[in-house]
């Protein structure tokens, strides 16, 4: 009843060649169900049986013995889930969904099977094989226009290429799939490109710039699962380059991430790579801290694989402590290194703690334990190169096995194929002669067809250009109109403005005279001050009119230079001053002290940005009550400057925060020291920064609960 591995590929291979399709279809998959199913009940592990979603379109075929689409994508899925459990299973899964989907025709199925044929091909170390199949699923790809499909097969060939020592290959795929597409719907899949060929690049420096323009797509998009592996591979690279600010930067960045998801390998790695830096850096305390915190990662995993990694961790504690002369503190963790590779099965890495050991123990002139760990040593080398050497004879015989089976293969689709050609030909021979006439009066009709659709299509394409052509035309003039009406406006404006602040300049003059001469009366020279008063407002109004005109313009244009906008704030802070020590109140600047948070250089207007700053900080200070602080701050964070300013002042209502922004806005707050408010200061400040390519908003916990302003603007690449 049971069905060994080898005969269940047997069974599979030479059945093929001896029935048809549906037939060798049916067999196939009558053996797949019972064997999962004996597994399944046998071995007691359910998750080596099919699951649903791939069971009940592969049992509606088996049972129906049609070959459709969904049976095929169902064949495919399949093959990927016995890749692992039966892996030369799912590589007939593979071919066999290839051969249905040649078939009925379906290249989307049939790129998918070559590109898993190919995918466990390169698994079994088949490199030729791999090649081949992942070009033909290529090629489908490239007819089928799937951009994700060819993004991903390339993925694989420059990995494919990068473990070979054919670099050309290599950076040809490598430059094809980067310049196919500029969508940035492809860049997770194009980050995993540029990743790949940082892995196996020699150049340093080129693999910095690769992991860093991954690590910068990936940073726009939602795969923190990848993005924290891609920190850590770009904080180890950094480190390599003795670039260890930034790469520890880098290396918590995975480390903050990983602790978000909930991903502990990730964390143990990027705590050996801290720990690796230090040591490079010489800073062994910490390098001792981030190896243990690593191993304590590792241990609570449990699995294989990170027993094998806490054992390089323990090794590398013994070297650190027989570098610092604790000759004890070092064979205690060398023997810890031994016990966890004892624990992984890891024969390699045992051999060479044993022979590690041993060099201790001399060093202690311990020689009898030396001896011990030496003899250990040595029956554990002469094991591990036997074991390679079956290793290699085992893979050498089953190479030839597969090349004779294939070969015979090869001669029995042979003689199939010219069986089925000589009963063809016959076939052929006698309907030619129909095939032609009918094939004759087809062709005529679809050319008379071919020809009125185009007669038609020419008809309704000159109609559609004529319509096109008068609708561009409408539009153009009407944008020209718009155009004029706005410059029309701002120099209405301009003109309206002259006139109107002639007058109100004479008007604050002779104000100004008449408060000033000494037969005024007191009533006399209170009037004068509402006079000025109210002269200037409406100057300033008429000012602050013309300035949102400007900048809403067409022709308004701005000037950007590179500037530290620290020294700014702290130019505009200084300006104010007067104005806040009038009304008792503090102002504090906090700028960030990092050496990379501290670069706050951006492109920008620096007379609009001036303004920009001035309405802000002003603002805080009118709006404040006497006796209270202000505090303005500024920081570089993930490409862009934050600016904020925080006071103690009125605060904002809902319905304030709605209308903060627009143009002669009345608020719920007046000024604390009788100064005016044109009600344009921050519809001028959104213009401004939208302009430079920012944003801002507003936060209040409400009413007299005080406000922050966040203005955040583009930073300029560090150099």
């Amino acid at each position: 009843m049971h069905c060994t591995y080898i005969n269940f590929q047997f069974c599979i291979i030479g059945s093929f060649h001896f029935i048809s399709i549906k037939q060798f279809s049916r067999f196939l998959f009558s053996i797949v169900f019972i064997a999962t199913s004996l597994f399944s009940q046998e071995n007691s592990s359910p998750e080596i049986a099919l699951p649903d979603s791939l069971s009940k379109p592969l049992k509606r075929w088996f049972q129906e013995g049609i070959a459709d689409s969904n049976s095929i994508l169902a064949l495919n899925r399949a093959s990927i889930y016995f890749e692992n459990i039966l892996p030369d299973s799912a590589i007939s899964l593979s071919r066999l969904s290839i051969e249905l989907a040649e078939k009925v025709k379906f290249k989307k199925g049939e790129a998918e099977a070559l590109f898993n044929l190919a995918y466990a091909a390169d698994n079994k170390g088949n490199f030729q094989n791999a090649i081949e199949n992942y070009l033909k699923a290529l090629s489908i790809e490239y007819e089928l226009q799937d951009t994700a499909k060819i993004l991903t097969t390339y993925n694989r060939l420059v990995s494919l290429f990068g473990e070979s020592e054919n670099s050309q290959l290599r950076e040809k795929y490598y430059q094809e799939a980067i310049t196919l597409t500029q969508n940035p719907l492809y860049d997770e899949i194009k980050a995993r490109i540029h990743v790949s060929k940082a892995i196996y690049t020699d150049d340093l420096t080129e693999k910095i710039s690769l992991y860093r323009t991954a690590v910068n797509m990936l940073e726009k998009l939602d795969f923190p699962n990848r993005l924290s592996l891609y920190y850590s591979f770009l904080g180890r690279a950094l480190a390599r380059n003795k670039q260890y600010e930034e790469g520890e930067v880098f290396l918590w960045k995975a480390i903050k991430l990983a602790e978000k998801i909930g991903d502990k390998r990730k964390i143990a790695d990027s705590y050996y790579g801290l720990a690796e830096m230090n040591v490079a850096a010489t800073r062994l305390t910490n390098a001792v801290s981030y190896f243990k915190l690593a191993i304590k990662n590792y241990t609570e995993l449990g699995k294989s694989s990170d027993k094998t990694n806490a054992a390089f961790a323990y090794r590398e504690l013994s070297k650190i402590s027989l570098g610092t002369g604790d000759l004890v503190s070092a064979i205690d963790f060398g023997k810890s290194s031994l016990r966890f590779t004892q624990e992984a099965g890891e024969i390699g890495l045992q051999t060479e703690i044993y022979e590690y050991l041993s060099s201790l123990y001399e060093k202690k002139k311990d020689f009898s334990t030396a001896l011990a760990y030496h003899k250990r040593f040595a029956e554990l080398a002469d094991s591990t190169k036997m074991m390679e050497s079956n290793e290699k004879i085992s893979s050498l015989e089953l190479r030839l096995r597969n090349q004779l089976k294939d070969r015979e293969i090869e001669l029995l689709r042979t003689e199939n194929a010219l069986k089925a050609s000589e009963a063809e030909q016959n076939k052929l021979l006698r309907n030619a002669l129909i095939g032609i006439i009918i094939l004759t009066i087809v062709v005529v009709i679809l050319i008379y067809r071919q020809f009125v659709i185009k007669k038609r299509s020419e008809l309704t394409l000159s109609e559609k250009n004529a319509q096109l052509n008068e609708a561009v035309v409408f539009a153009e003039r009407e944008r020209l109109r718009a155009e004029e009406a706005s410059i029309m406006k701002t120099e209405f404006l301009n003109i309206a403005a002259h006139d109107l602040k002639n007058p109100l300049q004479t008007v604050l003059g002779f104000s100004s005279l008449i408060g000033e001469h000494k037969s005024a009366n007191e009533d006399i020279n209170r009037m004068s001050r509402v006079v000025q008063s109210s002269t200037v407002r409406m100057i300033r109004i008429i000012d602050e009119v013309l300035n949102l005109a400007n900048i809403e313009s067409p022709t308004f244009e701005l000037y950007k230079v590179n500037t530290d906008l620290g020294l700014l704030l702290s130019q505009v802070i200084e300006q104010n001053l007067p104005n806040a020590e009038k009304k008792g109140q503090k102002l504090n600047l906090t700028l960030s002290t990092s050496s990379f948070q501290g670069n706050l250089f951006a492109d920008i207007d620096l007379e609009r940005m001036h303004e920009v700053l001035d309405n802000l900080i002003s603002n805080a200070i009118k709006y404040s009550n006497p006796q209270k602080s202000i505090w303005v701050s500024a920081e570089r964070l993930e490409g862009k400057i934050v600016i904020k300013v925080k006071d103690e002042g009125l605060g904002l209502t809902e319905e304030d925060t709605k209308r903060l922004f627009g143009k002669f806005s009345k608020l719920s707050a007046r000024p604390t020291g009788g100064e005016s408010s044109t009600g344009l200061g921050l519809a001028i400040v959104k213009q401004l920064v939208e302009l430079h390519g920012g944003s801002i908003f507003a936060q209040s916990d409400g009413k007299n609960k005080g406000s922050t302003f966040v203005l955040i603007l583009p930073a300029a690449p560090i150099s």
